[in-house]
């Protein structure tokens, strides 16, 4: 039976939600992993021509400035500690001479002064499928250029294509900054992003660090090392195989997979003296054209890697070129995964329990000076 065949029964016998669901996931996939990265690459050329006309902002050039918070209601927020922790950044890091905050564009219509407008990842996702794309741009874009506002766009998934060109679009015409998180400047300038910064810990608040911080001290602990089991199949395999090393030393191995709410995910994390995740770009990132695909880089820094530093875990992660640019160090302030774990199974050295103590206590200290300093 041909493949078209065997989807069309399957479709068939399904019920009215499940074939809006596999519809969705068929639109979603067809947009996004195929035809959306294929027009970046023609409009990526565009972008950075018209960038040439505008001024870039970087986070560290703020100082004093007047700024426009864009985000929805607290009610609509799809991730709560982002929205915290952003405010912070720019009250803290920043130093703004005003911030204000706003959920329309009505809003912004009536403010002439000339400020930043930052863009939330709440407010770009609210779009169609999830995503930045959505007739909204065209008028925030509009609104910003009239009355002279630079935009910063916050970043979480550096090259997620559901936000890649609507998010360099309003930099690109507007001026301003990408500020990026995950990757490096320079491997987002590669990929094309238009005034992109240098990584900044933008997501967590002081509150929600303390809510990972505090924990028991880290000898109190039980011998807990939490694995992250889901994402693609390449990360998976390697937990299985690390999974295999945490018990033939005696750790209670514990695996999070999206199925634990914030709380208890926190709880968790807290709780364990090792955090084991990868800072691999995920492969729903790598499409396109053959160009696009060799501009992306092999890694990108995960908010697991930054929530087992705020615990005091010691954290276990592949290397990751942000990592490097910030200052972080393999043995030092965290243990570096083999790229290929399961041909150097046998030469990987598990740390001992007082190596651990100290790496999880630097790699805090060092995650709390970058955030704060």
């Amino acid at each position: 039976m041909s493949k078209l065949k065997t989807a069309k029964r399957i479709l068939f016998k399904s019920s009215n939600q499940d074939r809006k669901q596999i519809f969705h996931d068929y639109l979603w996939k067809l947009l996004f992993n195929h035809t959306i990265p294929r027009l970046w690459s023609v409009l990526r050329p565009i972008f950075i021509v018209m960038a040439k006309k505008t001024e870039v902002i970087y986070p560290e050039e703020g100082n004093g400035r007047s700024f426009i918070l864009l985000q929805p209601e607290s009610g609509k927020l799809l991730i709560p500690n982002f929205a915290d922790g952003l405010k912070e950044w720019v009250d803290r890091k920043v130093k703004p001479e005003s911030v204000v905050s706003v959920e329309s564009l009505r809003e912004i219509s009536k403010m002439t002064k000339p400020s930043i407008l930052i863009i939330s990842y709440d407010w770009m996702k609210k779009g169609f499928l999830g995503s930045g794309f959505s007739f909204r741009i065209f008028k925030v874009a509009y609104v910003a250029k009239k009355n002279n506002h630079k935009i910063w766009i916050m970043t979480c998934d550096s090259f997620d294509q559901r936000f890649v060109i609507p998010s360099t679009f309003l930099v690109a015409f507007c001026g301003g900054c990408t500020v990026m998180m995950a990757n490096t400047k320079i491997e987002a300038e590669k990929f094309g992003l238009i005034h992109p910064s240098d990584p900044q810990l933008w997501s967590y608040s002081l509150l929600t660090i303390s809510k990972f911080s505090e924990a028991k001290e880290f000898s109190e602990r039980e011998k807990i090392a939490v694995v992250a089991f889901s994402g693609e199949s390449r990360r998976i395999l390697m937990m299985e195989d690390m999974i295999k090393v945490l018990h033939s030393r005696g750790w209670q191995v514990k695996i999070t997979a999206h199925s634990l709410d914030w709380f208890h995910y926190i709880n968790l994390i807290k709780s364990s003296r090792i955090t084991v995740t990868t800072c691999w770009l995920q492969r729903v990132h790598v499409n396109g054209s053959k160009k696009n695909r060799q501009r992306l880089p092999e890694t990108s820094l995960t908010g697991r890697v930054l929530e087992g530093f705020a615990s005091r875990s010691a954290v276990f992660t592949t290397p990751s070129s942000t990592l490097d640019f910030l200052g972080f160090e393999d043995g030092i302030h965290y243990v570096a995964i083999p790229e290929k774990f399961e041909k150097k199974l046998q030469d990987f050295t598990f740390p001992g329990p007082k190596e651990l103590e100290s790496i999880g206590k630097a790699g805090h200290e060092h995650f709390l000076r970058i955030k704060y300093s």
